[in-house]
């Protein structure tokens, strides 16, 4: 099984984009469209994604428009700070908005909470696409709360890239964990999904079309 670091993951993707020419939204799309067709054999037919404003926020939104396209269900509830998102996130967005998804901003607050409690309750699975492969510092106090939150119901729940909390290298928990189901990650397999199979589930590598191994 290929195995790579977060280190040897980023100097991979930035290999891709300033060598080989292949943009990031390029490289954002590719792994949302891989993740869609990894749920493509799943039952499930309604879905809340819970996504940050980062790389993997990004994905989350990349999938949910190939969920909704393809007659599925879905809720995105966005975590952070919009107005300082990137062009990428901001026109994903967008584009979410004009295909009809019910999108919620979060504000920190215990009422968001309670509408995502109610929202998880309503649908067959949650999508986690808070953090990636790259976080190294303990999560601030309401992502925690959302994690224990996703946690809390019997609900299957699906991690993009690492369930967030998850340190990728060697599978510490950052202050609080999500505890998925199944994680499809890209381009290899990490060490702290393989450590911490309790907190990852079962996992699913999408390859990006990216070199398996660079100079």
């Amino acid at each position: 099984m290929d195995i790579i670091s977060s280190s040897m993951m980023k100097k991979t993707l930035n290999y891709a984009k300033d060598t080989l020419g292949i943009s990031r939204a390029v490289l954002l799309e590719s792994a949302g469209r891989g993740a869609f067709e990894a749920l493509k054999g799943e039952i499930y037919n309604s879905y809340s994604i819970i996504c940050s404003t980062n790389d993997i926020g990004i994905i989350g939104l990349i999938l949910a428009k190939y969920l909704t396209t393809n007659d599925k269900f879905v809720y995105i509830n966005v975590i952070g700070d919009i107005d300082n998102a990137s062009v990428d996130f901001k026109a994903n967005l967008n584009t979410i908005k004009k295909l009809g998804v019910n999108v919620r901003l979060f504000k920190n607050s215990t009422v968001d909470l309670d509408i995502l409690k109610a929202q998880i309750q309503r649908v067959d699975a949650t999508i986690d696409a808070i953090y990636g492969f790259d976080l190294k510092y303990e999560i601030d106090d309401f992502i925690k709360r959302v994690i224990d939150t996703l946690n809390l119901f019997k609900k299957k729940i699906i991690s993009i890239d690492v369930p967030s909390g998850l340190e990728s290298d060697n599978g510490f928990e950052l202050g609080k964990c999500v505890v998925a189901d199944k994680t499809i990650t890209f381009h290899k397999n990490k060490n702290g999904l393989i450590n911490r199979s309790d907190l990852s589930g079962k996992v699913d590598v999408v390859t990006l079309g990216l070199p398996l191994e660079i100079e």
